[in-house]
């Protein structure tokens, strides 16, 4: 089979400054930019990291999400599974609506019992979002 045909690296958009020099690097343009808006010290890496775990909260599957970013080994990859308080915390409730729901109880993830209006706390689950 003859090797797929395409553009060239030589043949690819560049990216110049202003008086039409090709751009070697980016990262002084990057580090102005950040301090522009206000965001010094931002790395390049911190978006890439947001992105990974952006896409492990929404389910991506794993395989897809490092094709997205460009990892190419899981090891890799994991490095960036960075865990939130907001992460602990989800686990945390979901901790205590799978043990009211082995001991019996009824409701929603959010603490809500079926039937009831949402913000109510009476019935057998606790309200979880406290």
């Amino acid at each position: 089979m003859p090797p797929a045909k395409g553009p060239t690296i030589s043949e690819w958009p560049t990216t110049r400054n202003d008086q039409g020099e090709r751009i070697q690097s980016f990262y002084k343009a990057w580090a102005s930019g950040c301090e522009r808006a206000g965001l010094q010290g931002l790395l390049f890496q911190d978006l890439r990291r947001s992105a990974v775990r952006n896409m492990e909260r929404a389910g991506i599957p794993r395989k897809v999400a490092m094709a997205i970013s460009g990892h190419k080994t899981e090891s890799i990859y994991r490095r960036y599974g960075i865990i939130s308080a907001r992460d602990l915390a989800a686990a945390a409730r979901m901790e205590q609506y799978l043990e009211a729901a082995k001991n019996g109880g009824t409701g929603t993830l959010l603490g809500t019992p079926h039937g009831e209006e949402e913000g109510s706390c009476s019935g057998d689950v606790p309200n979880l979002l406290n």
